[in-house]
């Protein structure tokens, strides 16, 4: 998972992954230790994904190159906008021939993301004219209904960017390793919890008047018939 929050994860780390490989012999010097040093460093630089609000829309960036394909979700507004999650891939030799490779792309990142998007409204920003068409089809066939179909399963805005406005996306479109895999991705939730002691915790739930009904028919079921029915 670690190579998604790091651009250019490959070419900053080949030297360390050559290590890995059968028969390598093992050395640290200067230039291995840099590497390390720089993938750490990366680690706590931003972009930094953050917890998604479910409260607000979210926003996805898409793009594909002839073989890779990549997006970011984001939430936020203008300069604030943050990631939440990154997902890319390279494309299989099928997929490279087709003639309309990002259409197809935004179907697979929408599936990565249902997790996070499914019944929300989502705006859907590419540099990929035919995506808005695709969307506006009247009587699609063959691997564009499917396509549409799928689309048609989410609650979407399709939003036309400059491809110079569509950076992160580009970027994770055309990623440095020329590797087969998996569609990657990765979701970070940091929350702040203090420690409270047990006596402290249901001291604060017996404030909450919902709570004490609820903590009343768990300790005394046969005095709270009406309230479990």
């Amino acid at each position: 998972m670690v190579p998604i929050f790091i651009a250019n994860f490959s070419v900053i780390a080949r030297l360390l992954s050559n290590l890995f490989k059968k028969k390598a012999f093992w050395k640290w010097p200067e230039e291995e230790e840099k590497a390390f040093q720089t993938l750490k460093q990366c680690l706590v630089s931003p972009p930094i994904l953050k917890q998604a609000d479910f409260s607000k829309p979210f926003l996805i960036r898409t793009d594909a190159s002839n073989y890779a394909l990549g997006a970011v979700l984001l939430q936020g507004e203008d300069k604030e906008e943050h990631p939440v999650e990154f997902v890319s891939r390279l494309l299989n030799p099928a997929e490279r021939n087709y003639s309309t490779t990002r259409s197809s792309s935004c179907g697979l990142v929408l599936n990565k993301f249902r997790g996070y998007i499914d019944g929300a409204s989502i705006t859907v920003a590419s540099d990929h004219q035919p995506l808005r068409w695709l969307m506006k089809l009247k009587s699609p066939t063959g691997r564009l209904a499917r396509w549409a179909l799928q689309l048609q399963s989410f609650n979407l805005n399709m939003e036309y960017i400059p491809g110079k406005s569509n950076l992160v996306a580009d970027m994770l479109s055309r990623p440095a390793c020329h590797e087969e895999n998996e569609l990657c991705e990765v979701c970070t939730v940091a929350i702040d919890v203090p420690s409270r002691s047990p006596k402290e915790i249901r001291d604060e739930q017996m404030k909450d008047e919902e709570l004490v009904k609820i903590i009343s028919c768990l300790e005394f079921p046969d005095k709270n018939v009406n309230y479990v029915n």
